[in-house]
C-alpha cells in the first residue's frame, strides 16, 4: 500500500470516528488534495471549537505530506443533500 493510500485510509478512519453519521462520510484523494465530504449536521464535529479539529487534521496531513515529500492539503465539504 502506497504512502498516500495509507494517509487516505487513516484520515477516513479518523473522520468516521468523529461524526454521528459515519456511513455518510466520503474522503477522496484528488492529486495532492484530500476532500472530506460529510453530512451537514456533522460539519461542526469536524470543524471543532474555533476550528481546532480541522486545523489538527490539516496539520497531521501536512506532516504526512512532509514525510512523503509531497505537499498534501485537506478540503472540507458539507454534503448538500437534505437532512
Amino acid at each position: 500500500m502506497s504512502g498516500l493510500n495509507q494517509v487516505l485510509c487513516a484520515l477516513t478512519r479518523i473522520v468516521k470516528e468523529l461524526v454521528d453519521r459515519p456511513l455518510e462520510v466520503s474522503v477522496m484523494a484528488t492529486g495532492n488534495d484530500f476532500v472530506i465530504d460529510v453530512h451537514p449536521d456533522d460539519l461542526g464535529k469536524i470543524i471543532g471549537r474555533r476550528g481546532a479539529t480541522i486545523r489538527a487534521i490539516r496539520v497531521w496531513v501536512a506532516a504526512c505530506g512532509g514525510k512523503l515529500k509531497q505537499p498534501l492539503r485537506v478540503q472540507l465539504v458539507g454534503d448538500r443533500r437534505s437532512a
